[in-house]
């Protein structure tokens, strides 16, 4: 947690994606392919564009796979499919050997079928009708849209012949939008309505480190860290919406069908931190960590809605 934060005091596990090589071009291309109708294709490509100064590389995924759950309502697609497109385009940037540039955006793109629920009353052990395990009685299919847009900056510039100051900046946006029909059975009388699951986030961090360098048996970082998250979230429930099931009514007693529930809301999350670490190399085979680490949050929710309701008419 000293270095990751709070949310890391059970391990992290970090991934890094490849630099561009500053000296030779390289590339590759991989493709697999696997049941239900799935295939994969991964391919890079990247080199310099100034010798042993500036280098760029480009990746790219796509991976699709039909779904796995089938629906006994005629026309419906299979549920849990997946479709995703991304891409990554890098550059670096050595101008001496004191000072090192990265920059890295990247775009994600995520579609298929919903996920398929399996309602209890569908289960073989509960129900004597023809569905099996591994089909529901979803009554739709509404591809899914999930969206990541992200740029990292990575600036190491060797301060002294001891100390390393880093700078990393990052900027990610998401969107997820999926509609589900998550009671899964097989009625058409508007029994379980699909649920809309929207969310957005803009997230802006910035971390600044000084870092020992060939200092020896004793090795420490130091650092700050600043980080703003704007997200902004919607969730809508429909439920048993051909039925008046007396729950609700409006003022003049005129019942409402169903059983409904809307909410959104806005959350603006700003975190700060200031944090230490030190090592200590006590023979080769045996070293002490120290370290501390203050993080202080703060969240504002606005624009809260919350209903709780039905329709007028089934």
């Amino acid at each position: 947690g000293t270095l990751y934060g709070k949310n890391a005091t059970g391990g992290a596990v970090s991934f890094y994606s490849k630099n561009p090589s500053l000296s030779e071009n390289e590339g590759y291309a991989t493709a697999g392919f696997g049941n239900y109708g799935a295939y994969s294709l991964n391919a890079a490509v990247g080199g310099p564009l100034i010798d042993n100064q500036l280098g760029v590389r480009a990746a790219v995924m796509y991976e699709k796979r039909d779904g796995w759950v089938h629906s006994v309502v005629p026309g419906v697609e299979p549920l849990n499919g997946v479709d995703a497109l991304a891409g990554r385009l890098s550059f670096l940037y050595r101008p001496s050997d004191n000072l090192t540039a990265s920059l890295k955006v990247a775009v994600t793109r995520s579609g298929g079928t919903p996920y398929g629920a399996h309602a209890l009353n569908v289960d073989p052990a509960y129900f004597s009708g023809t569905i099996d395990w591994f089909d529901n009685g979803a009554k739709y299919a509404v591809h899914k849209d999930i969206r990541n847009d992200s740029v990292a900056l990575k600036i190491e510039w060797q301060a002294s012949e001891h100390a390393t100051l880093t700078s990393v900046t990052g900027f990610d946006y998401g969107r997820w939008y999926s509609k589900s029909d998550d009671g899964g059975l097989p009625v058409t009388l508007r029994l379980d309505d699909p649920n809309t699951y929207y969310s957005s986030t803009n997230d802006f961090s910035e971390e600044l480190r000084l870092a020992s360098r060939d200092s020896g048996a004793f090795g420490w970082l130091a650092g700050l860290y600043f980080g703003r998250e704007s997200t902004h979230a919607t969730v809508e429930y429909h439920f048993f919406d051909s039925y008046d099931l007396g729950y609700f009514a409006l003022p003049d007693t005129t019942p409402l069908f169903g059983f409904d529930e809307y909410n959104s809301f806005d959350q603006l999350k700003d975190s700060k931190a200031v944090f230490l670490n030190t090592t200590f190399a006590v023979t080769p085979a045996v070293t002490l960590h120290a370290g501390a680490r203050y993080t202080k949050d703060k969240v504002t929710i606005s624009n809260f809605y919350a209903l709780e309701g039905g329709p007028l008419a089934p």
